[in-house]
Formats: structure tokens, C-alpha cells, sequence
């Protein structure tokens, strides 16, 4: 009997309803088993991207306009949104209980005066102080108009979101806001434990009236408890009128804008392939609008779930997570609403050389080699897995 047919051999008993399992460890088949087939899969879904593999922390940072779903998709794929404000609120109190908010009452009522999901008033139950109502963001996406009317040292008003901080690993975290003033004013970031009310870690800015860019970093100090929700706020101790069109904060520790404890912990798991962006999201996800500079990218409905697609995480950014990682990246394109042509072009995007039409837009972007994507999916799980065969410069894919 050769040693592949004693792999895997069964021989009568003489005990009904008993079985005997042997297992050989030290017989082995000539076959090579691929590590790839223990990859993993990852879609812009829940927390699996934003507030997972991504790092930036802050609820809706582009202040964008939420797709609440119905909970019964399209049947040719896609969210059916829900705008009824019964099935809002439940939606929202629902939302509230999964991440810990204290007062979901008082995002309801923000979302419903004009605010960004997720975002409220800073002076709650003094709405007389603080006006919320939509506008529009250097690049058309939706902005957030902020009129603080009465405010006070002792009593700042402006917007606000509670969020968690991993302050188990870093004390440091980065923010960047793109925000522009009716008039020239000041306004100061902070962050402040939940109910404590008194300022934990902070800094100033100053607005103009032209759309700014401001950046700097926020401490907190080492008894600053770890484990707490915190308030995150943007307020004026004076009148002010503002529109803010992002709010983004991000650990120091962070690794090219990846979550370095889940870099980690995939690194350490050996992980050989990882596969992106989908998923259903796949199925309505246009490459283009993941490339280019990060706040020019539009914030869009989620294609296939509830919620928005911040465009944060796109084609550069994954690259850059598999290489911490150490693992292969495979690409899935856009077999729903995607086109041959932009398929192609995003192939060409990632290994194409810069003379090449998208290679040149990949080095634009700031990466003129190629990255040598070898594995590509056509669909998502209803297409079948397949690998394609397109011949790039670094060689066929398999």
C-alpha cells in the first residue's frame, strides 16, 4: 500500500455505534498545502475598517449625513434607507446601547435640529445658545454650520461626541480639522471624561474665513483613566459661527494610519493573505474615490450597509496595512456596478509603471513603485472565488 492511500483509511469494527480515529503525524502526503487558504477577509462593514483596522477614533469625523436602513435590502443589492423619525430614534437608541453613550436622547434630538449623526450640542437643553444646520465642505461633501449665539469662559458652547480612547497605549493623539469661520474666531478642542466636566487634554485654534487645515497633538496626563468614556468637544468661550468640515483624531502609535494592535496582532498570527475591500461592498465601490488626498475624498452612503464610507481606508492605505503585516494582499474589484475598463485601471494603478497613465497617478499620490498585486477576485461570494490572469509588469497573476 503506497503512503497516500494509508492517508486516509477505514477498516470495519466489530463494535456498533463505536469509532476509532488514528492519526499518523509523522505521515505526510507529497501534496504542498497553500498557507493562502488560511487568509483573511476584511469589508467596509460595522467596525471591521473604521474603528478597527483604521485608527482614527472620532464618530462620523466628516460629519457626513447617516444612511439609516431599513433592515430589508433591495433585492438587486443595496440599503433600503429608512427616514422615519420613529424608526430613526430606535435606530439611534439601539446604536447608543452597543457603544456605551449616556444620553442617546440628546444625539436624537442633535440629528433632528440640523447636526451630523452622532454629534450634539455643547450647552444640551439650551438651544437658544447653539444652532445646527447643514452646509457644504470645500470639496461639495456635506459640512457641519455650527452658530454658538451666547457662550461664556465659564460656560463654552459648540458641538461635541463621545468616544473611547486607547489610553492603555498612548497618552499622545494627532488631530487634523478643516474648518473656515463667518467671522475670525477661536476655538478650543478638548477632551474630557464623561461626566466629570472638567478638561482633560486640549488645544487651541484659530479660524479665518477661508476653509483651513489645522493640525496638532493633545496629552493627557498619566492618571487619565484608561477604560472611560470621553467627551470630545469643539467650542468658543465667546459668539462664534463656524462650519467645520472634518474632525479627525488619531493615536500617535498609530502605523500608517492602521490600528497598531490589530497590525500586531496579525503579524503575530502569521496572517498570508488578506482580502479587501469586500464583501457586498465591493459590489458598489469605486477605487477612485479611495485614492488622492484624504480630505478630498467624498464621504459616501455605504453601498451595501448602514452608515457612510469615509474613504479614509482606500487603495494606498490597505497596501500599506498588508506590508505591516507582512502578508499578501488580494484585491477584490467591482463586478456590480464597476466596468471592465475601471477594473483594468485599477490593476494598472497598483502595478503599473509610472509612465503608464494610472502607475503615474499611483506616484502622484506618492508611491512611484509599483506594488505588485499578484492576486485579484472578480465579485464578491454570489460571482464565485476567481482569480484572474491579467499579465502586469511585475508578471502573470495567477
Amino acid at each position: 500500500m503506497t503512503d497516500v492511500n494509508r492517508l486516509w483509511q477505514h477498516k470495519p469494527t466489530t463494535s456498533p455505534g463505536q469509532a476509532t480515529i488514528t492519526i499518523d503525524a509523522a505521515l505526510r502526503a507529497p501534496y504542498t498545502v497553500s498557507p493562502r487558504i488560511l487568509g483573511k477577509f476584511c469589508e467596509h462593514l460595522g467596525a471591521n475598517i473604521y474603528h478597527g483596522m483604521e485608527a482614527q477614533i472620532l464618530h462620523n469625523c466628516t460629519f457626513g449625513k447617516w444612511r439609516f436602513s431599513i433592515g430589508d435590502n433591495h433585492r438587486d443589492g443595496g440599503v433600503r434607507e429608512e427616514t422615519d423619525r420613529a424608526w430613526v430614534e430606535r435606530r439611534i437608541a439601539a446604536h447608543a446601547e452597543r457603544l456605551g453613550w449616556p444620553d442617546p436622547q440628546r444625539v436624537i434630538d442633535a440629528y433632528f435640529s440640523g447636526g451630523a449623526y452622532g454629534w450634539f450640542e455643547v450647552g444640551h437643553g439650551v438651544r437658544t445658545d447653539v444652532r445646527l444646520s447643514p452646509d457644504a465642505g470645500p470639496f461639495g461633501d456635506r459640512a457641519q454650520r455650527v452658530e454658538v449665539l451666547q457662550a461664556s469662559p465659564d460656560a463654552p458652547r459648540g458641538i461635541g461626541v463621545w468616544t473611547y480612547l486607547p489610553l492603555h497605549r498612548t497618552r499622545i493623539y494627532s488631530f487634523r480639522i478643516v474648518a473656515r469661520a463667518v467671522e475670525p474666531c477661536d476655538l478650543d478642542l478638548t477632551l474630557t471624561q464623561a461626566g466629570i466636566g472638567e478638561s482633560t487634554a486640549g488645544a487651541s485654534v484659530s479660524l479665518t474665513t477661508d476653509w483651513q487645515t489645522l493640525t496638532g497633538t493633545v496629552s493627557f496626563p498619566a492618571d487619565a483613566p484608561a477604560e472611560a468614556l470621553y467627551e470630545a468637544t469643539l467650542t468658543s468661550t465667546t459668539p462664534a459661527h463656524f462650519v467645520v468640515d472634518r474632525l479627525l483624531l488619531y493615536p500617535n502609535d498609530a502605523i500608517d494610519g492602521a490600528d497598531p494592535d490589530i497590525v500586531h496582532r496579525l503579524r503575530e498570527a502569521h496572517l498570508p493573505l488578506l482580502r479587501w475591500p469586500g464583501g457586498n461592498f465591493v459590489s458598489g465601490y469605486h477605487w477612485r474615490d479611495g485614492v488622492g488626498a484624504v480630505d478630498a475624498r467624498p464621504t459616501l452612503p455605504n453601498p451595501a450597509w448602514e452608515g457612510l464610507e469615509f474613504n479614509l481606508f482606500g487603495t494606498d492605505e490597505f497596501i500599506a496595512f498588508c506590508r505591516a503585516v507582512d502578508c499578501e494582499p488580494m484585491v477584490c474589484v467591482n463586478a456590480g456596478s464597476g466596468t471592465p475598463y475601471e477594473a483594468a485601471a485599477w490593476v494598472e494603478y497598483c502595478n503599473g509603471g509610472s509612465e503608464t497613465p494610472m502607475g503615474q497617478l499611483r506616484a502622484q499620490n506618492g508611491h512611484p513603485e509599483p506594488y505588485d498585486v499578484r492576486i485579484w477576485e472578480i465579485g464578491n461570494e454570489i460571482y464565485g472565488h476567481w482569480q484572474v490572469g491579467w499579465t502586469t509588469p511585475g508578471g502573470n497573476v495567477d
